[in-house]
């Protein structure tokens, strides 16, 4: 799976109308869900279609989730031992974001996604700092 700064997990609702990046964790064992933002990161505007594309892989990721609902998060993400529809709905929502970037999905590794986005993370820096 493929896990950049801001790709950890299910994102429920992904973007906000600020462009910020919103996270909604759901617990396994509550019904609970907890909002973070992300504002490190740097974002792009996702399409209405890309955005129901990561909104529906988010949903498959808590879905798969809720399959398991006696196993912790801990147990749920060992990597030697995940369910292969978490593994899926998580490649899944990999593949969507990516493509929100206009990441190579075939060719676009782990190391190579954190390099690009921090690339465009020292861009925006540089632009900040240049005004």
């Amino acid at each position: 799976m493929l896990h950049c700064v801001i790709f950890c997990t299910a994102t429920d609702s992904v973007f906000s109308s600020d462009n910020f990046l919103a996270k909604t964790y759901l617990s396994p064992k509550s019904d609970q869900n907890t909002l973070l933002l992300s504002t490190t990161t740097p974002l792009t505007t996702p399409t209405d279609v890309q955005k129901a594309k990561i909104e529906q892989t988010a949903q498959a990721i808590l879905d798969a989730r809720a399959l398991y609902p006696d196993c912790s998060l801990a147990e749920l993400y060992d990597v030697l031992t995940m369910s292969p529809e978490l593994r899926e709905a998580h490649q899944q929502n990999d593949r969507a974001v990516m493509q929100v970037y206009g990441f190579d999905v075939a060719m676009t590794t782990e190391t190579s996604c954190v390099a690009e986005l921090m690339r465009m993370y020292q861009a925006i820096i540089q632009k900040a700092g240049d005004t």
